[in-house]
């Protein structure tokens, strides 16, 4: 205030006492402030064909308090073959790359929206359902990290477990532990079908829980993982995968405060995403 007061006595407005008036001044134009401007809205007729259609806008941002981001980009819904990208976020709020993009693998059958951190009512077309052969869509917190080895001796900055070898996830739906890993000693067997968690062929000799379905509904997906690929342009039953040395990588450079997420999504969906969500340019 003392300093506008300094300025309108300097250009003569105020002067000593004395009040003097500026004949046919200009009444300033009113301004409208940024948070009252609408931003106009996108059009959505482009995403309406097709598994992956968005039928609104999100009215929150799920990746707001993220700073680690895991971005799995596919060509189109029904491709296998994807990549992977890793960021962090800096202080001003940008994503910054963590190394190049490298090759992934996804469901053998492609993509349906998975039930994570976006609402259902924004989204239509085709949801995951168990047995689809498909990988969740979308957008996603991460779980815990496992794998064959202990994990003090890893040198993750991430929640890690053992796999141990009566470890299992439960892909029954009829099983009340559906969708849930657990130790068969501890619990009241009760499901037809589940994951060994250490398999023969090693696929999950590092791994990542993704938080697809995690209300655990019956029939909606269960059992999905970022883990080790069977090898390039080979599907999964839904998970994400990788080369053994990038999955590796991966668990390492996750680190718990910085609240990590996935972002799984078609390049042709990836515009809105964007826009929405504040994600990198690819």
């Amino acid at each position: 205030m003392r300093k506008f007061f300094w300025i309108l006595l300097s250009i003569g407005i105020i002067s000593c006492g004395k009040e003097e008036s500026i004949v046919d001044s200009p009444k300033p134009t009113p301004v409208t402030p940024v948070e009252e401007i609408e931003k106009p809205s996108m059009d959505l007729s482009k995403y309406q064909e097709g598994r992956l259609q968005l039928k609104a806008e999100p009215k929150e941002n799920p990746l707001e308090n993220a700073n680690q981001l895991i971005l799995s980009v596919l060509p189109d819904e029904e491709s296998v073959k994807g990549t992977l990208q890793l960021f962090d976020k800096n202080e001003r709020g940008d994503w910054i790359p963590q190394g190049k993009t490298y090759a992934s693998g996804i469901g053998k059958n492609g993509l349906a929206w998975g039930l994570g951190e976006l609402p259902e009512e924004m989204l239509g077309g085709t949801f995951k359902k168990e047995g689809d052969g498909c990988a969740p869509a979308g957008i996603f917190t991460l779980g815990t990290a496992f794998g064959y080895w202990d994990g003090e001796k890893r040198g993750f900055d991430y929640p890690y477990v053992q796999s141990l070898s009566d470890a299992r996830c439960v892909d029954d739906i009829s099983s009340k532990y559906y969708n849930q890993v657990l130790r068969e000693r501890d619990a009241e067997k009760d499901w037809n079908s589940a994951e060994e968690m250490v398999r023969k062929d090693d696929l999950y000799k590092w791994g990542l829980v993704v938080h697809h379905n995690e209300e655990n509904k019956a029939g909606a997906g269960s059992c999905i993982f970022m883990h080790v690929w069977r090898g390039e342009g080979k599907g999964t039953a839904g998970c994400t995968v990788q080369e053994e040395s990038n999955m590796h990588a991966m668990l390492k450079w996750l680190k718990q405060d910085k609240n990590p997420m996935l972002v799984q999504i078609t390049k042709d969906r990836y515009p809105a995403f964007q826009e929405w969500f504040g994600l990198p340019t690819l």
